[in-house]
């Protein structure tokens, strides 16, 4: 049906949103996949020009000018400060069906980051990034309940990504900062809003 520009006045109890034992399965996945993410991001490194690690892949590819000979060798060393994650997750009602095991894929990434952060977005932006590290995964859904009024409601990503810059950016993204969006992209706000 595309996206809505209503807003959901009701609070979704998210206890609710699947089979338990279904969620129970996406919720291990989910988690997998978070640290799985988390080991590849953490072991990037950058380009040297000397150094003990050599980059293989680097020197293999330049040699093939040379007939295969490593007439240079490349290096790689250990990126110095670790990378920080921002999450923002679209939970409007486009986004039900898959709102449970990203939220699992959140708090998965949140416990293995050494700095990340979490937001949700339908017609606002929530900040959840607290609630999410709650010990007490029950206690934390519960919380999150009440936070979410509004929760699959319509799509407003501009104004939600411009609400962000507004007032998180500063003091959540820097130049190590990878943000990543969860959504399916449907959203109300004008297109032009997107490119400022």
């Amino acid at each position: 049906e595309g996206a809505s520009r209503g807003e959901s006045l009701e609070a979704m109890d998210l206890r609710h949103v699947h089979d338990p034992d279904q969620l129970a399965k996406a919720g291990e996945v989910a988690e997998q996949l978070a640290r799985k993410m988390v080991h590849r991001l953490a072991r990037r490194d950058r380009a040297a020009t000397r150094g003990r690690r050599l980059d293989l892949r680097r020197v293999i590819r330049r040699s093939s000018g040379f007939g295969g000979m490593p007439m240079r060798l490349f290096y790689r060393h250990k990126a110095p400060r670790p990378l920080r994650l921002v999450m923002l997750m679209d939970a409007s009602g486009s986004m039900n069906q898959y709102g449970a095991f990203f939220l699992r894929f959140m708090r998965g990434a949140l416990d293995n980051f050494h700095q990340a952060d979490a937001f949700v977005f339908h017609t606002k932006l929530v900040h959840i990034g607290d609630v999410m590290r709650e010990r007490n995964a029950e206690k934390a859904i519960e919380r999150l309940s009440l936070m979410t009024t509004g929760l699959s409601g319509g799509t407003r990503i501009a104004e939600s990504l411009e609400n962000f810059n507004r007032h998180y950016a500063k003091r959540t993204v820097h130049g190590r900062t990878v943000i990543m969006i969860l959504s399916d992209g449907y959203d109300t706000s004008p297109p032009e809003m997107l490119d400022a």
